[in-house]
């Protein structure tokens, strides 16, 4: 075919295309709902003024407004040790603005807006589950005002050292995105972007991002606003959860509550009257149920004012009240320890780092201060215990009664089952002096 020709025959095929046309097909909108939640959401910039010009460290977040009056909230690793905050809104108007309260452990902080303007804000629900679609607005590497989208695809993310609560995403998100919010689709803030999890080779954006949950953002916000600091309370006891196994261990015919295994010298325990081997069943109007954590139920709760609590003990039941205490003015924490072995219960970030299920059994140990078993080098900090000998380790009080049974025996021979940080199982033998 000639090139003439075959150019007459691509005009002919030309003339004969149509368009594409596609009917009924409904694609995601988010437009409403960004059109009423942007004016509320701000990005974020904070230095150091006292830096030199050639080493200054600019810091890029995200927030968003929660009253009319300007006070706002975002990470507090964004303008922390900062003296120079400014706030730029959607419409690119630029204030500055002063920290008013911070929490480190949650990485919360509340700024206040220096002018007298009135503001558009959002308010926090404490309600959403898993599955459930969201929209994030954030800054990342200093884009204002971006948008992503995605689901809640998990909840209760128990991570860190403070073993701080997240719900978890599949959104995207990037550095700059900190401190922006997760919006349901009422408008409300279900969840405070905080950080992203990085794979083991330092690759960002793997789909993991995390934030903290609306119901903890709430509670850590009033405190930040009455108090200007976020006042914990506590009690003074470790304890475990009541489950089929331990009521029947300890001749309960229910299975709820939480069986207390220490409680502290002048604690607000013990003062309570609460001892070692009492159930606790109810503090105020919440009863202790196998998947309530105390601590949970005590951060809502006020300090130093008397609160009705039940318990079991010698198979009656008995009340009295409890007056929590401020967990800054706690002198020490206690460690179970027998034949120098330091345990506690598994935490819940290493049943997660481990990919355990949330009921798997053990214990986990915590610190050696033995010098012949550390020497051995057979049990370490890090392991979790399931057996030792014949008996199942599914908690403290085993540990204990199992470790109380070999110090009386006259071999004091003990093979521990362990399950180790490097996920593996093992059995070794391990002689107790």
């Amino acid at each position: 075919m000639k090139l003439s020709a075959l150019f007459l025959y691509f005009i002919a095929s030309q003339a004969n295309a149509l368009p594409v046309k596609i009917e009924n097909l409904i694609m995601p909108d988010y437009s409403q709902l960004v059109e009423a939640v942007m004016p509320a959401v701000v990005n974020i910039v904070a230095f150091n003024s006292n830096q030199s010009s050639k080493n200054l460290n600019r810091n890029i977040g995200s927030g968003f407004i929660i009253n009319q009056n300007g006070q706002l909230v975002t990470s507090y690793h964004i303008v922390e040790k900062c003296d120079n905050i400014k706030v730029i809104t959607f419409e690119d108007k630029e204030y500055e603005a002063e920290l008013i309260a911070f929490d480190k452990i949650t990485d919360l902080a509340l700024l206040s807006i220096k002018t007298n303007d009135v503001f558009t804000y959002v308010e926090i629900s404490s309600e959403f589950k898993m599955g459930q679609g969201i929209l994030i607005i954030g800054s990342p590497f200093g884009l204002g005002s971006t948008l992503s989208t995605g689901i809640i695809s998990a909840k209760s993310r128990f991570i860190g050292e403070n073993n701080q609560e997240f719900i978890q995403t599949d959104a995207l998100i990037n550095e700059g995105n900190s401190g922006g919010p997760w919006f349901n689709s009422l408008g409300k803030v279900i969840g405070i972007t905080t950080r992203i999890v990085e794979s083991k080779t330092g690759l960002k954006n793997i789909g993991i991002g995390l934030a903290i949950p609306g119901n903890v953002a709430i509670n850590i916000i009033e405190k930040l606003k009455k108090y200007g600091k976020v006042i914990r309370p506590w009690i003074g006891i470790s304890y475990v959860a009541v489950d089929k196994e331990v009521a029947k261990s300890i001749g309960l015919e229910f299975s709820y509550g939480a069986l207390i295994q220490n409680v502290l010298p002048d604690s607000p325990a013990e003062k309570a009257g609460i001892k070692e081997g009492d159930v606790l069943l109810k503090i105020g109007d919440n009863k202790i149920t196998n998947n309530v954590i105390i601590s949970d139920i005590t951060a809502k709760m006020p300090i130093e004012e008397a609160i009705e609590i039940e318990m079991i003990r010698s198979n009656k039941k008995i009340k009295s009240f409890l007056i929590l205490g401020n967990q800054e003015s706690k002198k020490t924490f206690f460690n179970d320890s027998l034949f120098g072995i330091e345990i506690s219960g598994v935490p819940r970030e290493i049943k997660h780092k481990f990919k355990l299920s949330s009921d798997f059994k053990g214990i986990f140990v915590t610190k050696i201060t033995n010098h012949f078993i550390s020497e051995t080098n057979k049990l370490r900090p890090g392991d979790i215990v399931t057996q030792i000998n014949d008996i199942k380790i599914n908690n403290v009080l085993d540990f204990k009664n199992a470790m109380q049974l070999y110090k009386n025996s006259k071999h004091k021979l003990a093979i521990f089952y362990l399950y180790n940080k490097n996920g593996t199982s093992q059995k070794v033998s391990i002689r107790l002096k």
